[in-house]
């Protein structure tokens, strides 16, 4: 498509700073770590806490928002068609990364979206300055890691992360509505609403890395 081939050429471009980024090889297990600090079992467990000793209405929203933001990334991925680093050049493919056992395409990067729309949403109802610092270093982590892991291109994680800031602040305004609709739910119909929106994030994602053609 004409979109990934002008990407094409953006890529170029970050080759260098990408192998340069890549020229310590011996971050990779903290890397992956962090990386596991956007979409992974963490940040549904942290989902579930929030349900179940936190706040239940604001896993039900934080839940929703991710399986939102999360489906808009791969309606944008499959529509750019932006090839992933190691596509280009496999020599930036220095890390095991659970991406690459069935890569999608790489542009707005998934981890950085989702980081930025969970931290930074959290961040927004947590409402303190230490919980913004704190945040904004975890987004910049899983950016870094990334591209760093060579799953991603640097301009896939900067639009991951003004993706998903921008998911994190329509939710916020959406905020007053959603709590009215959910001010009379019985907890027990909260839990059941966020099991069905991981299950059908989950179901969305497998639908479309299945119909992904590679």
């Amino acid at each position: 498509p004409a979109a990934a081939d002008g990407l094409r050429a953006l890529h170029a471009l970050e080759m260098n700073w990408q192998r340069h980024l890549q020229g310590d090889r011996t971050w990779g297990p903290l890397m992956a770590a962090i990386s596991d600090l956007g979409p992974s079992p963490i940040l549904w467990a942290a989902v579930a806490t929030l349900l179940y000793l936190v706040d239940a209405r604001l896993a039900v929203r934080t839940g929703l928002m991710l399986l939102l933001t999360l489906w808009l990334r791969e309606i944008l991925a499959l529509a750019l068609q932006s090839p992933r680093p190691y596509w280009l050049d496999p020599a930036l493919l220095t890390h095991a990364d659970g991406a690459t056992t069935r890569p999608t395409f790489s542009l707005p990067s998934g981890h950085a979206t989702a980081g930025a729309a969970f931290w930074f949403y959290l961040a927004s109802e947590a409402r303190r300055r230490w919980f913004w610092a704190l945040s904004a270093a975890v987004v910049l982590g899983i950016g870094v890691s990334r591209v760093y892991l060579g799953v991603h291109h640097i301009s896939d994680v900067l639009a991951g992360i003004a993706l998903g800031s921008l998911c994190a602040a329509a939710c916020r305004r959406a905020n007053a509505p959603l709590q009215r609709l959910l001010s009379h739910a019985h907890p027990a119909h909260l839990a059941l609403t966020g099991l069905l929106a991981a299950t059908a994030m989950v179901l969305v994602g497998w639908m479309v890395r299945v119909s992904t053609p590679l």
